[in-house]
């Protein structure tokens, strides 16, 4: 069964586990967000481990532990597949992107170009895109 963010929403509020649940809107708002609410634990589950370490740097970061056999993000790939794209721009933004990107949205970024090629070839070497 596949809960509407607002149902998901309350069945987290119910647990008392949460202080505050952030609805996130937009890439890359995760920092931000942590900054603006001061955030002193992300919390997510354990089938994203390793994935938001770099919000360590802002705050704890704990995986809780999954119930087995039930994942949201496996029932969002069943029933949308991953998308391969493109992208124009290898800075701070485009790496933040990146990190999230496939996990969040089901994108895979596969080529990035930009203004200087040396540095878009070096991006995407770094970030191994296909």
């Amino acid at each position: 069964m596949i809960q509407t963010l607002a149902e998901r929403v309350e069945n987290v509020r119910r647990t008392g586990l949460a202080d505050e649940i952030i609805i996130e809107e937009e890439e890359g708002q995760k920092i931000t967000d942590i900054q603006k609410y001061e955030v002193d634990i992300f919390t997510i589950g354990s089938d994203w481990v390793d994935k938001f370490d770099y919000l360590s740097e802002y705050c704890e970061v704990v995986y809780l532990e999954r119930t087995k056999g039930i994942s949201s993000t496996e029932l969002r790939q069943k029933l949308v597949p991953i998308v391969h794209i493109g992208m124009v721009g290898y800075g701070r933004i485009a790496t933040r992107f990146l990190r999230e990107s496939k996990f969040v949205s089901g994108l895979e970024v596969t080529a990035v170009c930009g203004r200087d090629a040396e540095k878009a070839a070096t991006f995407a070497q770094n970030y191994s895109l296909a």
